[in-house]
């Protein structure tokens, strides 16, 4: 088995670390893939991978935040026409089906 084949044997069984470590072309370390053995394999620079953990949480923030405002906005919505078109508050909030 090759070298690279048995690095990607062990990811695929979980048994494969990531960590970083100096290298020379990024000054704050490297984010490396290491098997058992501590044979290791380049992954990207610590500060790209920084930006991308960065970037990713921002994207999800947004994403969740796009949701549940437009989804209170809606429900807000429908809650205010039902309540000015005669109707109380309380027959305005979605009941349960009977079985």
């Amino acid at each position: 088995m090759m070298e690279s084949e048995a690095q990607t044997t062990y990811f695929k069984l979980g048994k494969a670390k990531a960590s970083t470590r100096p290298c020379p072309r990024d000054p704050e370390g490297c984010v490396v893939l290491c098997d058992p053995d501590d044979i290791c394999t380049f992954i990207m620079p610590a500060s790209l991978a920084q930006r991308l953990k960065v970037g990713f949480f921002f994207g999800l923030w947004f994403r969740l935040s796009i949701s549940y405002s437009v989804s209170y906005s809606i429900l807000n919505k429908r809650l205010t026409n039902m309540h000015t078109a005669g109707t109380s508050l309380r027959d305005s909030w979605p009941r349960q089906r009977e079985c």
